[in-house]
């Protein structure tokens, strides 16, 4: 740390905190998946997920992967298994991360919706408002989650050290 006023080192510490956690989901949506694990994750990270059992299926069991490598090894595996580079159809919406910190260590709790793009062959469906008319792109929802993260201070600025969602509205498939 710095001997900056405390105060504003606590609003830039929160800027960067927020800063990251937006810069994760940019990256992620626009799959760039080792762009963000290597400029967000700490490298002992515990990482969260959603049980993929053997027919690739999401369950509603958790997993935890311990550190980036665990990470990347799903994320570009197991998890994008059948997905073409550049044809990612995804898109998250996340609310502003609530920031707290505390000298080099942070927590950070932040709300997101995970939509999906269907691709369809077929005509799409329109939305009229006003004078305006709308093609309307076909979503599914894929999650509504809370992510409560701990991070850390490194130097190279802050990292996620533990990841942690918390469901909020859909539910996985459960096991059969």
């Amino acid at each position: 740390m710095t001997d900056r006023d405390p105060e504003l080192q606590r609003l830039l510490d929160i800027e960067a905190i927020r800063t990251l956690v937006v810069r994760f989901v940019q990256l992620g949506d626009q799959n760039d998946h080792h762009g963000w694990i290597d400029e967000c994750l700490h490298d002992d990270v515990e990482w969260a997920v959603r049980h993929i059992d053997d027919d690739a299926r999401v369950t509603a069991g958790v997993d935890v992967l311990h550190g980036k490598e665990a990470v990347r090894e799903v994320v570009t595996t197991v998890g994008y298994r059948g997905i073409e580079p550049g044809l990612w159809h995804g898109s998250h919406i996340v609310s502003p991360p609530v920031v707290t910190v505390d000298g080099d260590t942070a927590h950070a709790v932040t709300d997101a919706v995970w939509l999906w793009h269907v691709p369809s062959d077929g005509p799409r469906g329109e939305l009229t408002v006003g004078a305006l008319t709308y093609d309307v792109p076909d979503y599914r929802i894929i999650s509504v989650v809370q992510w409560r993260d701990e991070l850390v201070r490194t130097p190279a600025g802050w990292r996620i050290k533990v990841h942690r969602p918390a469901r909020l509205g859909t539910a996985p498939r459960r096991s059969p």
